[in-house]
């Protein structure tokens, strides 16, 4: 009988939530409480998306997504991390950011224990141990673990299709050259030809012999300016058929190659973030292991590129390279000319959604919108006052440091009596009483 008793409630709240999820999808057995979620669901079996987007006419399922995906054309990011400022437009990337900050790294591989802060990286990871690859070059056949080495590999293909393409104009072009020239040579002329020229008439310019073929031609071209030029008197092998820059070298023709393929093949285990350089990717890494290698000898401070570091040292130096070719005014950094040249021409690229007001700045725009959410993300730590932005939180803080300040002196009057009263007779002995 107490067994009874003690299994009732249990039976009986089972059977409530059985009752509650009266919404069953018959696709794949999936139960909903609610009308509305489970209409939303229909929608991954169906493929309805009935929210559109009035400016890119991309479609949604849900309401929300559209609203988050809006953000895009509009520039909001309302999620700030606290730690460095840096904003998201979803506050599900924020949570990811900061792990960065905090070093969580939740997901953890069963196989040998080690943590990584994204589900994503460890599902990467965790098919090292299965070796399984579930992405399939459909031109070779060659599997992958990753699906971005995937696309990587992809443009293997692109590329050789690309050169053979190139390879058949060329020798397409010199074919129909070496006809041409044998056709001239032999004297061959077509029966319905023009009439005998006049030896008085002027004479016309004659039309180029080069071939047709464009990638021909733009390569002797890029050869005969650097030859006449005098800039490089040597054959340059490797010349980019996209764009005509050419190289000394094939490592700088390969990594150049990828600007035109999009190719990344250096991949961050950390955030699956890829890179055209490994360089590049040493830089990045920077920003989970918290390295800052090059320091500034003037203050001491730190910075993970050297690019950065130049930058900075240009405060101690005052050195503003960038002028304003309006009023000759002078920055340290291309950006803020870029910001100023905007009082000139009176650009306002940035516009408020909510209101239409515009701005030059899109830091000005992110803090005009608050005034619309009524977000105060900086708060005064001895107080608990909150404001819009870091400048007015700045200077409400003086406000707390001028009143410190003033509670010294009076501390310093109570413990040293005889400094005050030398003062004041100095004071005394300098009035104008005295010296009369």
């Amino acid at each position: 009988m107490l067994e009874d008793k003690g299994s009732a409630p249990k039976h009986q709240k089972l059977q409530t939530t059985l009752n509650r999820k009266t919404y069953v999808c018959l696709e794949c057995g999936k139960c909903f409480s609610g009308k509305s979620s489970y209409t939303v669901h229909q929608r991954t079996h169906t493929g309805e998306k009935p929210f559109t987007c009035g400016v890119c006419g991309k479609k949604f399922t849900t309401g929300s997504n559209l609203t988050t995906h809006k953000r895009v054309h509009t520039g909001e990011k309302p999620y700030v991390c606290t730690d460095c400022g840096k904003s998201f437009n979803q506050s599900s990337k924020l949570v990811k950011h900061q792990r960065i900050h905090t070093g969580e790294k939740p997901y953890t591989c069963s196989y040998c224990g080690k943590c990584f802060n994204l589900s994503s990286n460890l599902a990467v990871h965790f098919r090292t141990h299965t070796g399984e690859k579930p992405y399939m070059c459909r031109e070779c056949g060659k599997c992958f673990s990753q699906s971005s080495v995937l696309i990587v590999h992809k443009r293997i293909h692109v590329r050789e299709r690309k050169k053979n393409d190139t390879r058949a104009n060329i020798l397409e072009c010199r074919k129909r050259a070496q006809a041409n020239t044998l056709q001239r040579s032999k004297g061959i002329r077509k029966k319905d030809g023009p009439p005998p020229k006049d030896q008085n008439a002027k004479r016309k310019p004659q039309p180029s012999r080069q071939s047709d073929c464009i990638e021909t031609n733009k390569v002797r071209d890029i050869i005969n300016v650097k030859i006449s030029n005098g800039t490089k008197t040597k054959r340059t092998p490797y010349i980019c058929f996209e764009c005509g820059k050419s190289f000394p070298g094939k490592s700088r023709y390969v990594i150049h190659q990828r600007t035109h393929t999009g190719e990344k093949p250096f991949v961050c285990l950390d955030c699956g973030k890829s890179f055209i350089t490994r360089s590049n990717l040493i830089t990045h890494q920077r920003t989970h292991t918290g390295e800052k290698p090059y320091t500034c000898i003037e203050c001491g401070r730190a910075f993970s590129q050297s690019s950065k570091l130049v930058k900075h040292r240009r405060i101690h130096t005052g050195e503003k390279p960038y002028s304003c070719t309006d009023c000759g005014k002078s920055f340290s950094l291309s950006s803020n000319l870029a910001v100023h040249q905007r009082t000139h021409t009176g650009e306002k690229p940035y516009t408020c959604q909510e209101c239409g007001k515009s701005f030059n700045q899109s830091s000005v725009l992110v803090i005009h919108k608050r005034i619309h959410s009524g977000d105060m993300p900086y708060t005064c730590n001895q107080c608990g006052v909150s404001f819009r932005d870091r400048g007015k939180l700045s200077k409400h803080q003086l406000s707390h440091s001028c009143s410190f300040q003033a509670a010294g002196v009076a501390w310093q009057r109570r413990q040293f009596p005889g400094i005050q009263k030398r003062r004041s007779a100095s004071r005394d002995s300098l009035s104008p009483l005295s010296l009369s």
